[in-house]
């Protein structure tokens, strides 16, 4: 899969990041927390597809955070920071699909990834500011988090319409976030173009809202985005979204539902239909191994819908190394070609 011989910078930066972290962790007096992770990935497509031979892909996250006390800020706030190296050998796209089948796919790259101020300001209220993905807050089904399709984090309608500040690029922004009770509000504004994050905000704004209803087996949450640049005649484009996720007669068994919807004719995805499973132990042997399934339907404007299925065993070989070999069918890749089979093995491992 990958060796050292073959990606002597990827091996490099994760050593000076390792060091970096060991040689913070082991000052004395210090108010920084750290986590990490090395990702790598094996993909091929076995049937159709656009482009034959293995993808190869490795993702090194390195990030902390930092107590305001200990930065002269005062209390009740935290400093986040985060960097990321990224490779990606082989075919880009070896489906052809448009959701994006790997959730780590991305060009190459070595960059600041998040870098964001959070203060705590009393009565449930918390307010960030700074680099953001949108996805860290907004967005979010845990339970599909096992699933690779980019599709199980932020969904089409929403992504596949308007550059969107999540993985790889982030971008400048601020939210704030109220918790009251079993509710969890949140709003917040970004660039409206992640790949200028060092320019003028000249293409437009990304505002989003939306509001969480915990319960003792799940969740429910509503939302809502705009955004105030998008190619399109009407000069902007707007929709909403309604997430769903519960336990399914053990706590064992989690289930999931997506649903996103654009208003107006204009988007390229005006709708997304996602839902999934995910079972923690199905092997009494192995209780923490997680079998999961999910479906992703994304509808293409002028083409067929495009609909991944996907089905994955996540193995917990130790508490820091999982392993997950993953199967995508793809019907109608971009909506007009041909349906896809792509198998995928996974490795994370992490460094807490």
């Amino acid at each position: 899969m990958y060796s050292c011989q073959r990606y002597p910078r990827l091996v490099a930066a994760t050593l000076s990041m390792l060091a970096l972290c060991q040689a913070t962790l082991s000052a004395p007096k210090t108010d920084i927390t750290w986590e990490g992770g090395v990702t790598l990935e094996a993909a091929g497509v076995l049937h159709g597809g656009e482009e034959q031979g293995p993808a190869r892909r490795a993702l090194l996250a390195l990030g902390g955070s930092a107590d305001s006390a200990a930065l002269g800020l005062g209390n009740g706030g935290q400093l986040h920071f985060s960097g990321v190296v990224i490779r990606d050998r082989g075919p880009v796209n070896p489906a052809g699909d448009l959701q994006g089948a790997s959730n780590i796919a991305a060009p190459d790259a070595v960059r600041l990834y998040e870098l964001w101020y959070d203060q705590n300001l009393g009565h449930g209220i918390a307010a960030q500011v700074g680099l953001l993905d949108l996805n860290s807050t907004f967005v979010v089904v845990e339970d599909a988090s096992n699933l690779l399709n980019s599709s199980f984090g932020v969904i089409p309608s929403i992504s596949g319409n308007v550059p969107t500040p999540i993985y790889p690029e982030p971008a400048w922004g601020a939210s704030i976030e109220s918790t009251q009770g079993r509710w969890t509000s949140r709003a917040g504004i970004f660039q409206g173009d992640p790949t200028q994050r060092f320019q003028s905000w000249s293409g437009g704004l990304l505002a989003t809202a939306e509001t969480r209803y915990q319960t003792d087996n799940g969740s429910y949450t509503f939302g809502i985005w705009r955004h105030s640049d998008a190619a399109t005649p009407a000069g902007h484009l707007e929709g909403a979204y309604l997430l769903i996720q519960h336990s399914l007669g053990s706590p064992r068994i989690r289930g999931f539902v997506q649903l996103g919807d654009d208003v107006g004719n204009e988007a390229k995805v005006p709708r997304y239909i996602g839902a999934g499973l995910d079972v923690a132990g199905p092997l009494a042997a192995r209780p923490r191994d997680h079998l999961v399934a999910g479906v992703a339907s994304a509808s293409i404007r002028d083409q067929a819908a495009e609909t991944s299925w996907e089905l994955a065993y996540v193995v917990r070989l130790t508490r820091r190394i999982k392993l997950q070999p993953d199967l995508q069918y793809i019907v109608h890749p971009s909506g007009h070609r041909a349906s896809a089979l792509l198998a995928t093995i996974r490795v994370n491992l992490s460094f807490n």
